[in-house]
């Protein structure tokens, strides 16, 4: 049970009632009466647990991943999500051998870095990750992307392959 969100209907009638009017008849009315408040916390509930699982989930790449699994492919879990070779550049100590790098001006002819605006297209700039998709949720192009978008990071694209 969730603390603090669980209302035992029994044991609240038994607790406000005073021993002599604990009859059968009158904790059954007052079952009765209070069903709608049971119904309610059964609600509250499964919101509550529902709310706190979309709150773990994340663009981290196995909270993503277990999210649209558990979303579209609930049995055999075939959603995968995988990053394209990694471009981005590490500095070390020259004492670790690494060769030097310099950061150049576009005046000095550095290449051009872009950032795509959503909805824009280079073919030029390979996504940052794919999510390969088993067939069978092919139809389900829309909701696999809406889900997606909410989590991932921003500026970052992504790719849905289905194999």
């Amino acid at each position: 049970m969730i603390a603090g969100y669980f209302v035992d209907v029994e044991k609240l009638i038994r607790r406000l009632m005073p021993p002599i009017l604990r009859r059968p008849k009158q904790t059954s009315w007052l079952k009765a009466l209070l069903a709608p408040l049971k119904s309610l916390n059964d609600q509250l509930l499964s919101f509550v647990t529902n709310s706190r699982y979309l709150a773990n989930v994340s663009g981290q790449t196995l909270s993503l991943e277990s999210y649209l699994n558990d979303q579209f492919d609930n049995e055999l879990r075939r959603i995968k999500i995988i990053h394209e070779a990694e471009d981005s550049e590490f500095d070390y100590f020259a004492s670790e051998g690494q060769a030097f790098d310099y950061d150049y001006y576009a005046s000095e002819g550095a290449s051009d870095r872009y950032m795509k605006y959503a909805g824009e297209s280079i073919t030029a700039i390979a996504s940052d990750f794919q999510v390969l998709a088993p067939l069978a949720v092919n139809g389900q192009d829309a909701q696999i992307k809406a889900n997606i978008e909410k989590y991932k990071i921003a500026a970052v694209t992504y790719s849905i392959n289905y194999n």
